[in-house]
């Protein structure tokens, strides 16, 4: 039996879950196996410091074959064997006959300390496992509607070149002409609030967030009809800029506030977003 193994018994043993011919046979172990005793009474005396709480994690097959590969790697062999000769030496210093109180409370630390590293290092596998970066979560989630023109009259040519670049996704080029276009078109123009979240889009895609962000926050707080989408791009603004805690911060209110674009996309992403790493 693998020490994951062993250690999954004694947590249902101590939590009362076994029965039966399971539990009669893990209690004619203890009566015959000292070292199990002891493993028994660790893990007691581990929880007793976790307010009295048994720990209640449970692995699907994948991530417990995952931990039991690595409980017996080389990796953790080898911090066993050098545990186990940093215990050795501390006990000859000791008189065995004259302190074994000391004797005792030594091997209770070594065993709470090996049980304690396991657990540390299975739940960073797991995690890590489990982890998703920023960017590939914003990459899931940044699919851009394609730019819609009305009505462009005699600045045709320049918004075709404009739409062309953004459909290919060439963002510099479309930052090399849209700002000053921005600049000479009136907000009342019916493409206005249009071209400015594309121009927000393409400073996003380039890394320019903190030009991403103003360009967001100015069509978010616009009387326009696309208003809200402003809101919606800053909240991936954080996320792709990697600031997980205002990203957060931003999608909560922005489910709060119950707005309609991209509703359901957001309650999604608000579940994926436990899988960021801590902040």
């Amino acid at each position: 039996m693998s020490d994951i193994q062993s250690y999954g018994l004694i947590e249902s043993y101590l939590k009362g879950e076994l029965s039966g011919e399971v539990l009669n046979d893990f209690e004619r172990q203890l009566q015959t196996s000292p070292d199990l005793l002891k493993e028994v009474q660790v893990h007691r005396e581990l929880y007793s410091h976790f307010n009295d709480e048994i720990p209640d994690y449970q692995l699907d097959n994948d991530k417990q074959k995952t931990l039991e590969a690595y409980v017996e790697s080389e990796e953790v062999k080898s911090f066993q064997t050098k545990l186990k000769a940093a215990k050795k030496n501390a006990e000859a210093e000791l008189d065995v006959s004259k302190q074994p109180a000391k004797i005792r409370s030594l091997r209770w630390a070594y065993a709470a300390a090996a049980s304690v590293l396991l657990l540390i290092a299975g739940y960073f596998l797991l995690n890590q496992n489990n982890t998703i970066q920023p960017e590939n979560l914003y990459a899931s989630v940044s699919t851009h509607e394609s730019l819609s023109i009305t009505e462009m009259g005699s600045t045709e040519v320049t918004l075709q070149d404009i739409e062309k670049h953004f459909k290919q996704k060439n963002y510099n080029e479309v930052l090399n002409v849209l700002p000053d276009f921005l600049d000479n078109l009136p907000e009342t123009d019916k493409n206005y609030y249009n071209l400015l979240r594309t121009k927000g889009i393409s400073e996003l895609e380039t890394n320019q967030y903190e030009k991403a962000l103003q360009t967001f926050d100015r069509l978010a707080k616009s009387d326009a009809l696309i208003a809200e989408q402003g809101e919606w791009y800053m909240v991936l603004s954080y996320l792709k800029k990697g600031d997980i805690q205002k990203f957060k911060a931003a999608l909560a209110t922005y489910i709060k506030q119950n707005h309609s674009y991209k509703k359901e996309e957001a309650i999604n992403l608000q579940k994926k977003a436990r899988k960021l790493p801590s902040e």
